[in-house]
């Protein structure tokens, strides 16, 4: 194969976000199951990333406390539990239970970096900045895989 470079921004794909500005669990999942993301990224005014939501963040939000703390009863639970829960959770601002802590790679970095942030974190996804930090896409484990296959000489399609 001949010389080239893989880049972010060659590979990279459309993020999905949104500002938590007075938004709640309720909105987030409707955004989540509008789009079909697992995952959708935290924006400010100025589109710069303050946090992820996935839906790992969201399942452990409406699992009651205790049963975080001893999984054995949840069992002898009912759907009502989880019914009185969501309802209970439905308006919690998104600040309450998103990542605030999200790595992000820029758009010129090398899908070897994006590669190597998604393993040693053992995350699904990263969110693309420009210069500014502003968000300005997303880049996945797909998407390495593809590139491996490209890399391969593998046909995708």
């Amino acid at each position: 194969m001949t010389e080239k470079t893989f880049l972010v921004r060659e590979y990279m794909h459309e993020a999905v976000s949104m500002n938590a500005d007075g938004k709640t669990l309720r909105d987030v999942v409707q955004l989540m199951v509008t789009v079909k993301r697992n995952g959708i990224f935290i924006v400010d005014a100025q589109n710069h990333v303050q946090g992820v939501v996935s839906a790992w963040d969201i399942i452990e939000h409406v699992v009651p406390d205790y049963l975080e703390s001893d999984k054995h009863l949840a069992p002898f639970e009912n759907d009502g539990v989880l019914v009185d829960r969501v309802l209970s959770q439905q308006d919690s601002p998104i600040e309450s239970f998103m990542t605030k802590t999200v790595h992000v790679v820029h758009e010129n970095s090398s899908i070897m970096e994006v590669a190597t942030m998604l393993s040693e974190f053992k995350i699904r996804q990263l969110p693309v900045v420009n210069n500014d930090n502003q968000l300005v896409g997303c880049i996945n484990r797909t998407d390495v895989k593809l590139v491996i296959a490209e890399i391969l000489n593998i046909q995708t399609t």
